[in-house]
């Protein structure tokens, strides 16, 4: 039987179960966020298709919460370079499983300072 992961999605509403996915055509409801990747739909329909079979872990992704900004906030944090912006060179690729160091891999190509947080751990505590 097909074991997929699920992931943390962040800090809010954890007692939910969110997806995403590619399949839109096989997800009634589904909600397009851009770049062929689509949030939520028919959890019956998600439901019946795994047990089907017919559902890989290359096509979809559960998540416990979501993170979520408040009006503004995240236009804030961007003029504060609280985050750095890179263009998505990987839309085709995000829900596959060889994205787990997706991070990782755009910190080191950014180079100089930003190449020795790519190493940084998990868990700061950890360091």
């Amino acid at each position: 039987s097909l074991k997929l992961e699920v992931y943390q999605g962040g800090p809010v509403e954890t007692d939910n179960l969110y997806f995403l996915h590619n399949i839109p055509d096989l997800i009634p409801e589904s909600h397009l966020i851009e770049d062929g990747i689509y949030w939520g739909g028919d959890f019956h329909a998600v439901s019946d298709l795994l047990k089907q079979g017919v559902i890989t872990g290359e096509e979809i992704k559960f998540f416990l919460g979501y993170s979520g900004w408040e009006r503004s906030q995240l236009e804030n944090e961007l003029d504060s370079h609280s985050w750095v912006v890179v263009e998505n060179t990987d839309s085709k690729h995000l829900l596959s499983d060889n994205m787990h160091d997706i991070w990782k891999k755009k910190m080191k190509n950014l180079g100089g300072a930003y190449e020795l947080w790519s190493n940084a751990p998990e868990n700061p505590s950890y360091n």
